[in-house]
């Protein structure tokens, strides 16, 4: 936001018209508004909080008017606004509701708050009104610069009367001010998630130990006695890293004494074969040679008949 031209007309102190021109004030960067008790300081702050949201800020908002009581009866208060709002150019005019003299006849009447925002379309270009309602001045407003009056009060204004107040209080006086004239909720907010954060993962933090010590028991029993593990255990990640290799080393060693085995066991069974072979052609043979036996024996016999026949024919009177 960047505020270039103030015009006040019979508004607070000021009962003439009056010109600010805050491009001027503003080209070294930084500007101060000062002068004695009553000059006017303060006005010139309400007005810019009253062009915008059409409140001023602290217990002057419960005055009665905001026209100057030294004004001529028949000028009305107004107060107009240039300004930039995120790249746009915008002229708000405000009057507050005053009591004017009527027209006719003695008296007076009431002349109700207006409110008008207009827009430049490029420079040098046209104002265009884009709102003549004092409500939908207001959202506008909001909108663009996305705070509301109280917002806006806190963060660019500090009302005198609640300055003065908190030189005067005590400690917790103070905090309780600053955290009414400062929006710090968000803060307790932030204050209140970071300390559940912080207890939330604490438990959290006492479970994973949990969780990791039961898995360490776990792996000390897995291992048994024949896996050495080493003694310190208080970092978990490298203990468990150090125990991974002595398992793939432990590992590695079965394997390779599996390997060993199944060759041992591939060797026996071939000999095994080649002795069943063996015994086989061992009990073959000893059938062959038994039936030999037999008949040799036989051959043996049937010579020994052969030759009984023979000669009991060539007997005297034995049968041809």
């Amino acid at each position: 936001m960047r505020l270039h031209r103030l015009r006040l007309v019979a508004f607070g102190s000021f009962p003439g018209t009056e010109e600010v021109d805050f491009d001027a004030l503003g080209e070294a960067g930084l500007f101060l508004i000062h002068g004695p008790t009553g000059a006017g300081k303060t006005t010139v702050l309400d007005a810019v909080c009253y062009a915008l949201y059409g409140r001023v800020p602290g217990q002057r908002e419960s005055a009665r008017s905001l026209r100057c009581d030294h004004a001529p009866p028949d000028r009305g208060p107004s107060v107009t606004l240039d300004l930039t709002i995120r790249g746009r150019r915008l002229r708000i005019t405000r009057s507050p509701a005053w009591m004017r003299p009527k027209l006719r006849g003695s008296g007076l009447v009431e002349e109700k708050a207006k409110a008008r925002i207009e827009e430049l379309t490029e420079p040098g270009g046209q104002w265009i009104v884009r709102s003549t309602r004092s409500d939908e001045a207001g959202d506008f407003v909001n909108t663009l610069t996305g705070m509301t009056a109280a917002q806006f009060c806190q963060v660019a204004m500090l009302p005198q009367g609640e300055f003065a107040k908190f030189l005067r209080a005590g400690g917790e006086e103070r905090r309780e001010l600053l955290e009414r004239l400062f929006s710090v909720r968000v803060f307790g907010d932030v204050e209140r998630w970071l300390a559940d954060h912080r207890t939330r993962t604490w438990r959290e933090a006492q479970e994973l130990g949990q969780r990791v010590e039961s898995v360490l028991d776990r792996m000390r029993g897995a291992a048994g006695d024949d896996l050495p593990l080493p003694e310190d255990a208080d970092e978990p990640a490298a203990w468990a890293g150090e125990v991974l290799g002595l398992a793939r080393g432990a590992l590695a060693d079965a394997v390779a004494a599996g390997a060993a085995s199944q060759e041992a066991l591939l060797s026996a069974r071939a000999r095994l074969e080649a002795g069943r072979a063996l015994a086989d052609r061992q009990r073959r043979h000893a059938a062959a040679l038994a039936r030999r036996q037999e008949l040799d024996a036989a051959a043996d016999e049937r010579s020994d008949l052969e030759a009984s026949s023979t000669r009991r024919a060539g007997r005297p009177g034995g049968r041809r």
